[in-house]
């Protein structure tokens, strides 16, 4: 999944429902578009190829293009949802992910909760610029959807794995110890090292190696600096050393990418 993208391309419509005992659909399908919906209140049970799915407060679904399903509220405790239905471009990795049946996921955090609040207040409200708001904050639903499975949220101690990373994003240009990263998040330095690895699939230092290279050849593309610039500029002291790493990593030497650019 580290090569999935997407783009959502039109909003088509954002719909609040209130409560209402009497909430039913029956063999619903959009052919192009996708539909996300997050459960406010109560419970709903829909029916996709004969197969149910109970949804309750908080769970957040995604139905792809040309899936038919029936749904209805549980009189005795009747949903309120928000949906918003939208086109998008992706790649192939996309398409596996989005174009299944269902995609439910159990208690979103509240953080979505408040994204889809924020984006049914900008489409009722047609400010200004609201579709361009109203992707943004779709698109932001997506990517935290998205982002919850990937497979690294499933390693023991991610939360302390991610803090470790965004401070190597911080300080990949400098002198980084994996020593002080584990003792930073109370970790030996032989877990922590199995556990990143395990988690991104790099080890620490390949990780802050990886950082290092593409910051030189985004540099380099720029045609702002010359070799030896993107190479201090991105933490490298030794400048054979990173020529040889640079070419080992994207196949062509630094000078050749300076050339290009």
């Amino acid at each position: 999944m580290e090569n999935l993208d997407f783009n959502i391309t039109e909003i088509v419509r954002i719909v609040e429902r209130p409560v209402s005992k009497g909430w039913h659909i029956e063999n619903m399908c959009y052919n192009e578009e996708y539909v996300m919906v997050i459960v406010l209140n109560g419970e709903t049970e829909y029916t996709i190829h004969d197969r149910k799915y109970i949804a309750r407060k908080n769970d957040f679904m995604i139905f792809s293009p040309k899936i038919m399903r029936s749904g209805k509220t549980s009189p005795l405790n009747p949903w309120s949802f928000i949906s918003i239905i939208f086109r998008m471009d992706m790649n192939e990795e996309a398409k596996t992910f989005f174009n299944k049946s269902i995609f439910i996921r159990h208690d979103a955090n509240d953080m979505m909760r408040k994204l889809f609040i924020a984006a049914s207040k900008a489409w009722t409200g047609k400010d200004s610029l609201y579709q361009v708001n109203c992707r943004i904050l779709a698109s932001q639903i997506l990517y935290k959807a998205v982002l919850a499975e990937m497979p690294y949220h499933k390693v023991p101690h991610i939360k302390k794995l991610e803090k470790a990373r965004l401070e190597i994003q911080d300080h990949f240009r400098e002198n980084i110890s994996v020593e002080a990263l584990a003792d930073s998040i109370d970790m030996s330095v032989s877990y922590f090292r199995r556990l990143f690895n395990e988690a991104y699939g790099y080890s620490p230092m390949q990780y802050i190696m990886n950082l290092r290279i593409e910051n030189a050849r985004d540099l380099l593309q720029s045609g702002e600096v010359n070799v030896t610039e993107a190479a201090r500029l991105s933490g490298f002291e030794d400048i054979y050393y990173f020529s040889t790493l640079f070419k080992r990593k994207t196949g062509s030497t630094p000078t050749e990418v300076l050339r290009k650019s």
